[in-house]
């Protein structure tokens, strides 16, 4: 429970550092505290040789005020925070009055005008109320960029032309101001008051800080609460004075020394520590990527050709990151033979051209002796002249994938090989098919049919021999005879069934014959255009022919809804080629084949055996086209197979 109070008022992220900072700030506060339980002692008394102690102290102020500037001002970001750019200027103006306090304290040479204590505290007041107000306002803004570079130069031509009015009105108008110090009397109300505002203020800005640490901040949020702090604890010093060379003047300043360093080690922090953190973090990372993804990287110079191999690509090779030379020349080196033409040609193309990528794939030498796939990607890099200068890149151990590769290609031939013996077992099946069913459609056709024939004449001779002794046996004969009649009617159509006579007479008879049928049982016109009037094929292609022109006008009878059938046939480039084409409604391409209609692939299956190729053309609601084409020898003197 007490653990998840304490997350309520800090994030994670700061209870560690916060606890090193709250120790801190409580020895300064403790220091305090016995400095002021000893005012009755150090109120009033001066500190030999103070005048250079308080030197010291505001040069050390001064050099890190232009330090936070310095740092701040000169990373030329665009992206950083605008609010680190609000510090730089305001601690540069801040300096800039801190210059003037110290060369305007008493004692030093009188700048322009006499100097005195007010001309000094005026200054100084000026600088802390600038210093204080601004912290409020980083506090309280949000950290993001400006959107213009120009916001820079001008918030910092506007607070320089701050700062010289408020010098000139010091300087020249020293009579507009209040009193803040009176000699033997110490510190007036007034400039009490108005550090005990500028104390406020900094309490102010230190809690804003202590909300914001609930989340986590895009800013080195514990640092700049321990220098508003230190800030507030330098301003309760400089209401306790009686002197100007005193104890608690040497205090405060010390502490406004604190305060500036913390302020500075914030600004260090943010604007080049934690980007090169960052920058580490990042380069780790990406040598664990590149070792994770085995990518080895180079940098070749075309001037010198140096060429630097990181560790990572050198290790592809079985190499040390000292094992091989830093030169073009040890890329070239390592080069399989034959790849050696080919990479240097493509490279030398790649250099010539004006195209920005380069992709290539060679194999190099494994310190084993052993050759590694590879495959390198590089980019051009030009100086500021536009001129080519070198060229950067990466590489990649593919060894296994190539592998692979020829693998799969091996399995895909075997396969392929595997597919195509398949169809000549199924395209060798279907010969044997064919002539199983050709020789038992002659059976049946000639015993059968003979024996069918035999028995219509043995009824027709009752008929002849008897019907007049007995008048009823006549009815009988003819009813005997009609059922023989669709015997007979019924071998016929197994026959032609199992194998058309038509066939026998080649293979646009067949197709004829065929198309006359389809037109007498469906009503469908039906026209053939043959396009060479010699259509001569062997036996087995004529089948294949005649059958996928069968599955395709059945397919037709079945979902066309036509009223309008084609067959076109003609001879090209040694390729027998034949259309089927319907008018009827067609069908979409893609859900017939994830469907795997066994017509379809049938058809396909029987042109695939002989090789040739099926492709089936359809666009719903336009009709359905289904070209088929085989390869065929023409040669009569050669034997068809």
């Amino acid at each position: 429970m007490e653990q998840n109070s304490r997350q309520n008022w800090l994030h994670p992220d700061y209870q560690r550092p916060m606890r090193r900072m709250g120790v801190f700030l409580l020895l300064l506060a403790l220091i305090q505290l016995f400095a002021w339980l000893l005012s009755t002692w150090l109120k009033s008394k001066d500190l030999p040789g103070y005048l250079p102690i308080h030197t010291l102290l505001e040069t050390i102020s001064i050099v890190v005020s232009m330090m936070v500037f310095a740092v701040g001002w000169s990373t030329g970001d665009r992206r950083i925070a605008s609010n680190i750019i609000l510090l730089c200027c305001v601690f540069f103006s801040v300096g800039v009055l801190d210059f003037l306090h110290t060369i305007s304290y008493s004692g030093m040479p009188d700048f322009i005008s006499p100097n005195n204590q007010q001309k000094q505290l005026n200054f100084w007041l000026f600088a802390r109320t600038l210093a204080a107000v601004s912290l409020l306002w980083v506090a309280v803004r949000a950290w993001r960029p400006f959107k213009f570079r120009s916001t820079y130069y001008l918030l910092f031509i506007s607070l320089i032309g701050m700062v010289s009015i408020i010098a000139w009105s010091i300087v020249y108008h020293q009579n507009w101001f209040a009193d803040t110090f009176i000699p033997g009397v110490g510190l007036t109300p007034f400039k009490k008051n108005i550090e005990y505002i500028i104390i406020l203020v900094n309490l102010v800005t230190a809690a804003v800080l202590w909300r914001k640490m609930q989340k986590v901040q895009p800013f080195n949020i514990v640092l700049l609460f321990g220098a508003v702090c230190t800030l507030a604890m330098s301003e309760f010093y400089f209401t306790l004075y009686t002197t100007m060379v005193g104890s608690y003047n040497m205090l405060g300043h010390i502490y406004k020394v604190v305060a500036y360093l913390l302020i500075y080690r914030a600004i260090v922090v943010e604007v080049i520590e934690e980007p090169y953190n960052l920058l580490k973090q990042n380069q780790q990372k990406l040598e664990l990527l590149l070792r994770a993804s085995n990518t080895g990287l180079w940098d070749w110079d075309l001037q010198t050709n140096h060429a630097f191999y990181s560790p990572e690509w050198k290790a592809q090779l079985g190499y040390l990151a000292d094992e091989l030379p830093d030169h073009y020349t040890t890329w070239e080196s390592l080069l399989h033979q034959d790849d050696r033409e080919s990479a240097l040609g493509y490279l030398s193309k790649y250099l010539a051209s004006s195209n920005d990528e380069y992709v290539s794939e060679f194999r190099l030498r494994h310190k084993d002796g052993s050759y590694r796939w590879t495959i390198s990607r590089g980019k051009k890099q030009y100086d500021r002249h536009g001129k080519l200068t070198r060229l950067v890149g990466s590489q990649i151990d593919i060894t296994e994938r190539k592998n692979a590769d020829i693998a799969l290609l091996n399995l895909n031939h075997e396969l392929s090989e595997s597919r195509q013996h398949l169809r000549e077992m199924a395209s060798r099946n279907d010969a044997i098919r064919e002539v199983e069913k050709k020789h038992i459609a002659r059976e049946v056709h000639d015993e059968l049919g003979q024996v069918l024939t035999a028995l219509r004449m043995d009824l027709s001779l009752i008929r002849m021999r008897f019907s007049a002794l007995d008048p009823s046996l006549n009815d009988k004969v003819s009813d005997m005879k009609l059922l023989v009649n669709r015997a007979i009617q019924g071998v016929r159509n197994v026959a032609t069934n199992l194998r058309p006579v038509a066939l026998d007479m080649g293979l646009v008879a067949a197709i004829n014959w065929l198309c006359n049928e389809f037109t007498r049982k469906t009503k469908i016109a039906c026209v053939i255009d043959v396009g060479c009037s010699n259509i001569e094929l062997d036996e087995v292609r004529a089948t294949v022919v005649f059958r996928i022109v069968q599955e395709s006008l059945t397919n037709i009878t079945r979902y066309a809804n036509a009223s309008k059938v084609q067959i076109s046939f003609d001879f090209r480039c040694g390729e027998m080629l034949l259309e089927v084409r319907d008018n009827g409604c067609g069908f979409d391409c893609a859900a017939v084949d994830h469907k795997k209609s066994f017509g379809l692939l049938g058809m396909r299956e029987r042109a695939l055996a002989l090789g040739g190729l099926l492709k089936i053309i359809s666009i719903p609601n336009e009709g359905t086209m289904i070209v088929l084409s085989i390869p065929i020898d023409l040669d009569p003197n050669k034997e068809n197979l």
